[in-house]
């Protein structure tokens, strides 16, 4: 989608339009996406009253005026029972099947067998993925695995192939996020791995590292504090 005035919804920032979707202009909001680039997957009302959700093709969230006039970008808050609706909402619709993930193609770090599990996709030059790495070893009794992804260029490439080709991927990537890069490897092997995690990413992509996917099906973007991972590792 083109650039576009962005702002942050509240539930204290919001014009109310009408009651439902009834008689709402779906077909002049589809058309208005179009014209900037986007495709809308859905659109259906949101929790508030007047507005619309609509739901493009890439799972992005975006408000609509049940008009078409008026279109927000951003992410809606209920101050009142301190949801983020819209992050939410996202998780959801971007939940996916633990089981099914390429659990063979990622680093495995943590407690093996642990019922806690984290399916984590980093960037290893990425600065907030190593943040993220730091927090997480860290944790007690949790078993994690790290598919190494490449969003930010051709170094991120290199490095993620050099790493699965190292004799000890894991402690080739827990020395990355101590500042040591791997040496450079373009072996066979390592190629052939990172390409498998490449066809896997074009049937579910991301937007950014790292992303979580937790054994809930529930997944998150970006450096998660502690009580959100609780949320979805606890009982």
């Amino acid at each position: 989608m083109k650039p576009a005035i962005r702002t942050v919804l509240t539930a204290l920032s919001i014009a109310v339009f009408g009651a439902n979707a009834n008689g709402a202009d779906l077909a002049g909001i589809r058309a208005h996406l179009a014209e900037e680039g986007a495709t809308a997957k859905t659109i259906e009302p949101s929790t508030v009253p007047g507005l619309l959700e609509v739901v493009l093709s890439d799972n992005t969230i975006l408000y609509a005026s049940e008009d078409g006039r008026y279109f927000i970008v951003g992410d809606m808050i209920d101050v009142v029972s301190k949801h983020a609706i819209t992050r939410e909402r996202i998780a959801t619709l971007t939940a996916k099947d633990f089981p099914s993930l390429p659990h063979d193609l990622a680093l495995h770090f943590g407690s093996r067998g642990s019922k806690t599990k984290l399916f984590v996709i980093a960037d290893p030059n990425c600065p907030y993925c190593t943040r993220y790495y730091q927090k997480l070893e860290k944790m007690q009794d949790v078993e994690i695995d790290v598919l190494l992804v490449a969003i930010l260029g051709a170094k991120s490439e290199k490095n993620a192939v050099s790493i699965y080709c190292a004799a000890d991927p894991q402690t080739a990537y827990t020395d990355s996020v101590r500042g040591i890069e791997p040496p450079d490897n373009n072996c066979k092997a390592g190629q052939d791995r990172f390409a498998a995690v490449n066809a896997w990413l074009r049937s579910n992509p991301i937007k950014s590292t790292p992303t979580t996917i937790f054994s809930d099906g529930v997944t998150e973007r970006g450096d998660l504090p502690p009580d959100m991972i609780a949320k979805h590792t606890q009982g």
